[in-house]
Protein backbone atom coordinates (compact mmCIF):
# COMPACT_ATOMS: atom_id res chain seq x y z
CA UNK A 1 0.00 0.00 0.00
CA UNK A 2 2.55 2.52 1.41
CA UNK A 3 4.80 1.30 -2.42
CA UNK A 4 1.04 2.21 -4.06
CA UNK A 5 0.71 5.45 -2.69
CA UNK A 6 4.54 6.93 -3.14
CA UNK A 7 3.76 5.20 -6.76
CA UNK A 8 0.78 7.74 -7.25
CA UNK A 9 2.65 10.68 -5.70
CA UNK A 10 6.00 10.12 -7.54
CA UNK A 11 3.47 10.18 -10.79
CA UNK A 12 1.71 12.64 -9.86
CA UNK A 13 5.01 14.53 -9.09
CA UNK A 14 6.06 13.71 -12.66
CA UNK A 15 3.17 14.63 -14.37
CA UNK A 16 3.63 17.93 -13.08
CA UNK A 17 6.92 19.07 -13.96
CA UNK A 18 6.38 17.82 -17.50
CA UNK A 19 3.54 20.42 -17.79
CA UNK A 20 5.25 23.24 -16.25
CA UNK A 21 8.16 22.41 -18.49
CA UNK A 22 5.28 22.39 -21.28
CA UNK A 23 4.32 25.75 -20.26
CA UNK A 24 7.43 27.27 -20.53
CA UNK A 25 8.85 25.43 -23.78
CA UNK A 26 5.58 26.41 -24.91
CA UNK A 27 5.51 30.27 -24.03
CA UNK A 28 9.13 30.68 -25.12
CA UNK A 29 8.37 29.02 -28.55
CA UNK A 30 5.04 30.91 -28.54
CA UNK A 31 7.93 34.25 -27.67
CA UNK A 32 9.88 32.98 -30.55
CA UNK A 33 7.25 32.89 -33.13
CA UNK A 34 6.01 36.06 -32.20
CA UNK A 35 9.68 37.73 -32.60
CA UNK A 36 9.52 36.53 -35.94
CA UNK A 37 6.56 37.04 -37.30
CA UNK A 38 6.79 40.86 -35.52
CA UNK A 39 10.00 41.91 -35.71
CA UNK A 40 10.77 43.75 -38.73
CA UNK A 41 14.43 42.83 -40.32
CA UNK A 42 16.92 45.36 -39.75
CA UNK A 43 19.82 43.74 -41.33
CA UNK A 44 18.46 43.14 -44.45
CA UNK A 45 20.89 45.25 -47.41
CA UNK A 46 18.49 47.54 -49.61
CA UNK A 47 19.15 47.39 -53.32
CA UNK A 48 17.65 49.67 -56.13
CA UNK A 49 17.70 48.26 -59.45
CA UNK A 50 17.70 49.77 -63.19
CA UNK A 51 17.37 47.94 -66.52
CA UNK A 52 16.32 51.03 -68.42
CA UNK A 53 13.75 50.02 -70.23
CA UNK A 54 11.71 52.98 -69.16
CA UNK A 55 14.44 55.56 -70.05
CA UNK A 56 14.57 57.93 -72.86
CA UNK A 57 17.46 60.27 -73.86
CA UNK A 58 19.47 61.55 -71.11
CA UNK A 59 19.19 59.78 -67.75
CA UNK A 60 19.40 63.06 -65.82
CA UNK A 61 15.66 63.04 -63.77
CA UNK A 62 14.82 59.29 -64.92
CA UNK A 63 14.15 57.75 -61.87
CA UNK A 64 16.23 58.72 -59.47
CA UNK A 65 19.72 59.75 -61.51
CA UNK A 66 20.91 62.96 -60.59
CA UNK A 67 23.51 64.38 -63.18
CA UNK A 68 26.34 66.39 -61.87
CA UNK A 69 29.32 67.56 -63.78
CA UNK A 70 29.09 68.09 -68.00
CA UNK A 71 29.32 64.72 -69.73
CA UNK A 72 26.51 62.62 -70.32
CA UNK A 73 24.83 59.67 -70.07
CA UNK A 74 21.72 58.43 -72.18
CA UNK A 75 18.97 55.54 -72.55
CA UNK A 76 19.78 54.01 -75.71
CA UNK A 77 18.12 51.18 -77.49
CA UNK A 78 19.97 48.37 -78.99
CA UNK A 79 18.16 45.85 -80.66
CA UNK A 80 15.05 46.34 -78.18
CA UNK A 81 17.12 46.50 -75.22
CA UNK A 82 17.78 49.52 -73.70
CA UNK A 83 21.33 50.26 -72.74
CA UNK A 84 22.88 53.57 -70.82
CA UNK A 85 25.86 54.83 -73.18
CA UNK A 86 28.48 57.39 -72.70
CA UNK A 87 27.71 60.67 -74.20
CA UNK A 88 30.72 63.08 -73.31
CA UNK A 89 30.04 66.81 -74.11
CA UNK A 90 32.78 68.31 -72.94
CA UNK A 91 34.71 66.91 -69.52
CA UNK A 92 33.99 64.12 -66.99
CA UNK A 93 30.71 63.94 -65.26
CA UNK A 94 28.30 61.54 -62.76
CA UNK A 95 25.20 60.40 -62.64
CA UNK A 96 24.27 59.53 -58.68
CA UNK A 97 21.66 57.33 -57.43
CA UNK A 98 19.48 60.45 -55.31
CA UNK A 99 18.55 57.59 -52.70
CA UNK A 100 19.31 56.83 -49.12
CA UNK A 101 21.80 53.96 -48.76
CA UNK A 102 24.84 54.06 -45.34
CA UNK A 103 28.69 55.05 -46.63
CA UNK A 104 29.47 51.16 -46.97
CA UNK A 105 27.79 50.95 -50.38
CA UNK A 106 28.08 49.04 -53.63
CA UNK A 107 27.38 49.80 -57.13
CA UNK A 108 27.39 46.92 -60.21
CA UNK A 109 27.27 47.46 -64.09
CA UNK A 110 27.20 45.00 -66.85
CA UNK A 111 29.50 45.80 -69.51
CA UNK A 112 27.53 45.79 -72.97
CA UNK A 113 30.10 47.54 -75.41
CA UNK A 114 32.95 49.53 -75.31
CA UNK A 115 35.84 50.95 -77.51
CA UNK A 116 39.38 52.82 -77.10
CA UNK A 117 39.77 55.92 -75.14
CA UNK A 118 35.86 55.69 -73.81
CA UNK A 119 35.43 55.16 -70.00
CA UNK A 120 32.59 54.66 -68.01
CA UNK A 121 32.42 52.55 -64.96
CA UNK A 122 30.82 51.98 -61.32
CA UNK A 123 31.28 54.43 -58.79
CA UNK A 124 30.72 54.77 -54.77
CA UNK A 125 30.73 57.71 -52.34
CA UNK A 126 30.28 60.06 -55.54
CA UNK A 127 29.90 63.72 -54.87
CA UNK A 128 26.43 65.39 -55.54
CA UNK A 129 28.59 68.48 -56.28
CA UNK A 130 31.76 68.03 -57.77
CA UNK A 131 34.08 65.06 -58.81
CA UNK A 132 35.07 63.43 -55.89
CA UNK A 133 34.15 60.03 -55.62
CA UNK A 134 35.68 55.87 -56.36
CA UNK A 135 35.29 54.90 -59.93
CA UNK A 136 36.24 51.83 -61.49
CA UNK A 137 36.36 52.05 -65.39
CA UNK A 138 38.13 50.66 -68.93
CA UNK A 139 39.36 52.18 -71.75
CA UNK A 140 38.55 49.35 -73.85
CA UNK A 141 42.69 49.24 -74.96
CA UNK A 142 43.74 46.48 -72.50
CA UNK A 143 43.55 48.05 -69.01
CA UNK A 144 41.29 49.12 -66.27
CA UNK A 145 41.22 51.95 -63.69
CA UNK A 146 40.60 52.53 -60.00
CA UNK A 147 40.51 55.78 -58.47
CA UNK A 148 39.75 58.69 -56.48
CA UNK A 149 38.21 61.78 -58.19
CA UNK A 150 38.87 65.70 -56.96
CA UNK A 151 36.99 67.70 -56.63
CA UNK A 152 37.98 69.64 -59.85
CA UNK A 153 37.57 65.86 -62.25
CA UNK A 154 41.07 65.34 -61.55
CA UNK A 155 42.10 62.14 -60.18
CA UNK A 156 44.72 59.66 -58.51
CA UNK A 157 45.31 56.04 -59.84
CA UNK A 158 44.91 53.68 -57.39
CA UNK A 159 45.30 50.31 -59.31
CA UNK A 160 45.01 48.95 -62.90
CA UNK A 161 44.06 45.92 -63.67
CA UNK A 162 43.00 44.06 -66.87
CA UNK A 163 40.60 45.60 -69.27
CA UNK A 164 36.52 45.36 -69.13
CA UNK A 165 34.87 42.35 -71.14
CA UNK A 166 31.81 42.54 -73.04
CA UNK A 167 28.37 40.39 -71.53
CA UNK A 168 30.57 40.81 -67.66
CA UNK A 169 29.27 41.99 -64.48
CA UNK A 170 30.91 44.51 -62.69
CA UNK A 171 30.37 45.45 -58.83
CA UNK A 172 32.75 48.09 -56.43
CA UNK A 173 31.98 48.03 -53.31
CA UNK A 174 33.55 50.08 -50.68
CA UNK A 175 33.59 48.69 -46.23
CA UNK A 176 34.88 51.58 -44.42
CA UNK A 177 38.26 52.49 -46.59
CA UNK A 178 38.43 48.84 -48.12
CA UNK A 179 37.61 49.11 -51.51
CA UNK A 180 36.63 46.17 -53.71
CA UNK A 181 36.15 45.01 -57.08
CA UNK A 182 34.18 42.02 -58.11
CA UNK A 183 34.16 40.43 -62.03
CA UNK A 184 31.32 37.95 -62.21
CA UNK A 185 30.95 37.84 -59.12
CA UNK A 186 34.68 36.74 -57.96
CA UNK A 187 37.57 39.58 -56.61
CA UNK A 188 39.30 40.55 -59.51
CA UNK A 189 42.88 39.68 -58.88
CA UNK A 190 44.17 42.00 -61.77
CA UNK A 191 43.08 44.94 -59.36
CA UNK A 192 46.09 45.21 -56.98
CA UNK A 193 47.16 41.11 -56.71
CA UNK A 194 43.98 40.62 -54.49
CA UNK A 195 40.97 43.03 -55.73
CA UNK A 196 40.95 44.39 -52.96
CA UNK A 197 42.54 48.71 -52.14
CA UNK A 198 42.80 49.73 -48.59
CA UNK A 199 42.51 53.69 -48.92
CA UNK A 200 42.27 54.17 -45.08
CA UNK A 201 46.08 55.42 -45.01
CA UNK A 202 45.19 58.61 -47.93
CA UNK A 203 44.64 62.41 -46.59
CA UNK A 204 42.50 62.49 -49.24
CA UNK A 205 40.34 59.32 -48.82
CA UNK A 206 36.37 59.94 -48.82
CA UNK A 207 34.08 59.11 -46.30
CA UNK A 208 30.61 59.58 -47.79
CA UNK A 209 28.84 60.27 -51.16
CA UNK A 210 26.22 58.20 -53.05
CA UNK A 211 26.18 55.36 -55.59
CA UNK A 212 26.90 56.01 -59.26
CA UNK A 213 27.60 55.67 -62.57
CA UNK A 214 31.10 57.74 -63.69
CA UNK A 215 31.85 58.15 -67.68
CA UNK A 216 34.49 60.05 -69.65
CA UNK A 217 34.11 59.63 -73.59
CA UNK A 218 32.11 59.34 -76.28
CA UNK A 219 30.01 56.99 -77.12
CA UNK A 220 30.58 53.97 -77.89
CA UNK A 221 30.45 52.81 -74.42
CA UNK A 222 27.81 50.51 -73.25
CA UNK A 223 26.39 49.14 -69.71
CA UNK A 224 23.15 48.25 -68.47
CA UNK A 225 21.58 46.10 -65.31
CA UNK A 226 22.35 48.39 -62.86
CA UNK A 227 22.27 47.47 -59.00
CA UNK A 228 23.24 49.07 -56.29
CA UNK A 229 22.72 49.40 -52.31
CA UNK A 230 24.11 48.56 -48.91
Amino acid sequence: MQRSLNTAQHYRSMVRFISILLFVCGAAFGQSNMMVVYTPDTTSAVTYTDDFETASGDIDGDGSWVKVGTSDIIAVDVSGDNRVESNRSSDHGAYYLDETYGDDQYCQLVFEAGANDVYMGPAVRQSTTDGVGYYWYADGSGSSYLRRGNADWTYTNLAFGNTFVAGSTYKLSIEGYELRCYKDGELDTSIDTDGVYDDSASGDKIASGKIAIRQYGDGATQMDDFQGGE
